[in-house]
């Protein structure tokens, strides 16, 4: 699998919010192929670690649709199937698809450091995810599934990871009410991970039929132009200071930080706000070069976000351990 990243800079008109050096899923838009049959930075159970029996059921569960597109000239359609009476789920993911025996609840996606081609880096904040999809089950017994896991520098699994390397978490079972018409899914991340080390990689996985060996074995699930969303804290002038603005230590041991607020003194506010979205403490500042700020709260991420005199404001990250 050819890896493949996307930075973007994203404008939105009308109320004019600049998103800058936004990260996006690899191939999100699932329009590059590898000559494997697999989408460029993601992975199907051909190329999985399965046990010696699991290797004859493997085969192909992704393929590149040309006709059913949401967006572009492709699209990805994961097929659920039968091998030997039992389920296959069709699964697609960034990570290396594990199954260590016969028992499909015992198989895993892995985020697996040590090659490029089974991990996807990662170190922004999304607010959410959205993609478009259709699934071909429309009834009770089956939904298809999304989850992108957020995580530490650490080999994670999902199902089954430890959860003390997860920072943020977004999951959703769904259908479409068939697949007459793309339907547009949105999930939001819940950043109540208790990890408190900064985010370095983003498992994400797709599957039809989202139950280990159980569901609908014609099971279809296409997706397309999958995405992150972000919404600064304070999208007025975000990011006019960062060129001058830092913090450290970060991450810091006690709660202790402080703030070089450049060459100049300034005159303005500090909202230290948990991840809830919860202003846990404010600070007036005048006159000040560097500003010494104390989180007197539990382990875990933070912002802080200034506000000066002269309408300027940033925000800053801040992982307490």
């Amino acid at each position: 699998m050819k890896k493949i990243y996307f930075t973007i800079l994203s404008v939105l008109a009308a109320g004019a919010l600049v998103t800058a050096s936004a990260q996006q899923p690899a191939n999100g838009d699932f329009e590059n192929w590898g000559g494997n049959g697999e989408p460029t930075s993601w992975n199907n159970m051909t190329t999985g670690n399965l046990c010696f029996l699991c290797g004859f059921g493997s085969t192909q569960r992704v393929f590149e649709d040309n006709t059913e597109v949401h967006g572009g000239s492709a699209s990805a359609r994961i097929e659920s199937t039968d091998a030997a009476g039992t389920l296959v789920n069709g699964t697609m993911t960034t990570g290396e698809i594990n199954a260590p025996n016969t028992t499909p609840s015992q198989g895993f996606a892995l985020t697996k450091r040590s090659d490029a081609d089974f991990n996807h880096p990662f170190t922004d904040m999304p607010d959410s995810l959205v993609f478009y999809a259709k699934y071909s089950v429309t009834d009770a017994t089956d939904s298809a599934s999304v989850a992108v896991i957020l995580h530490d520098d650490n080999d994670h699994r999902d199902p089954g990871g430890v959860a003390t390397q997860v920072i943020a978490v977004a999951k959703k079972r769904f259908q479409t009410n068939g697949v007459t018409d793309w339907a547009r899914i949105s999930v939001p991340f819940d950043y109540s991970g208790t990890s408190a080390n900064p985010i370095a990689y983003a498992l994400m996985t797709f599957t039809a039929s989202y139950a280990p060996g159980a569901g609908n074995t014609t099971a279809k699930l296409w997706v397309d132009d999958f995405e992150f969303i972000y919404n600064p804290i304070n999208p007025t002038g975000v990011e006019e200071l960062e060129d001058v603005v830092s913090v450290y230590p970060n991450p810091t041991n006690d709660g202790r930080v402080t703030i070089s607020l450049g060459y100049e003194n300034l005159t303005g506010t500090a909202s230290i706000i948990n991840m809830m979205g919860q202003t846990v403490d404010f600070i007036n500042f005048n006159n000040e070069n560097n500003l010494d700020v104390m989180i007197d709260q539990p382990a875990g991420m933070y912002f802080i976000n200034l506000l000066l005199e002269n309408g300027k404001t940033t925000t800053l990250r801040v992982i307490k351990g």
